[in-house]
């Protein structure tokens, strides 16, 4: 088990990604003929639960073992991008998780 309160963790917050779902649903909500929902089962089981995980992909991987149609792909990885970026500016709607330490550190 990692103890978060000593050693090199101490200035690097563990932060709460929003899940990938999210992406793909909100996505969905404005392009619905995309249908983007379906690709959750495949990113998932690639490994891709978290937006921030995107990121770090070849755009070719989306099309190539995802399926995602190439003109769907920019879209999915802007957005995601975006949410990743409001996470780690504590801007989205999941607060990054507070050490022990920095709770201590707040009285």
């Amino acid at each position: 088990m990692i103890d978060l309160t000593d050693g090199d963790f101490d200035d690097t917050p563990l932060l709460a990604y929003p899940p990938i779902s999210q992406v793909l649903q909100e996505l969905h909500a404005v392009m619905p003929l995309l249908n983007y929902p379906q690709y959750e089962g495949a990113l998932v089981s690639n490994g891709i639960i978290y937006v921030n995980s995107a990121a770090h992909i070849d755009r070719s991987f989306f099309a190539d073992i995802i399926h995602m149609p190439e003109g769907a792909v920019s879209d999915f990885l802007e957005h995601a991008a975006t949410l990743t970026h409001r996470a780690q500016k504590g801007k989205g709607k999941v607060n990054p998780i507070v050490t022990k330490k920095e709770e201590e550190e707040n009285y």
